[in-house]
């Protein structure tokens, strides 16, 4: 087996995301599942929600309070591998007391982009 080359080591992880398009105020929860220094491995739950990402999004991920600009590179079932379109935007520093967002959010792929209705 043919070892993988890359422009950047990738390193696991398991960290919580909103994908969410710029504009809305809908998001879909997703899972960053390995990050680089130029790119992202996302894992989104459910059936089809990949392929109705759009081609550009922001990812903003709680636990750093930052929002990442990223363009899809490829899709694959639940997943998707994106890289980085513009420098990360922290939002400033939160509270200690305030926790990330733990509530029910509509979600931006079943309702805004695709679903049939009807």
């Amino acid at each position: 087996m043919q070892a993988e080359s890359r422009w950047a080591p990738r390193r696991r992880t398991a960290l919580p995301a909103y994908v969410r398009v710029e504009g809305s105020s809908a998001s879909q929860l997703a899972h960053v599942r390995d990050s680089s220094s130029t790119g992202l491995r996302i894992e989104l739950p459910g059936a089809g929600v990949a392929q109705r990402v759009p081609n550009r999004f922001e990812l903003y991920i709680p636990i750093e309070n930052t929002v990442l600009l990223c363009e899809v590179v490829w899709r694959e079932d639940s997943q998707i591998g994106v890289r980085f379109i513009a420098p990360a935007k922290p939002l400033g520093v939160l509270p200690k007391t305030r926790r990330a967002p733990v509530a029910a959010k509509p979600s931006l792929f079943g309702g805004l982009l695709g679903r049939k209705r009807g």
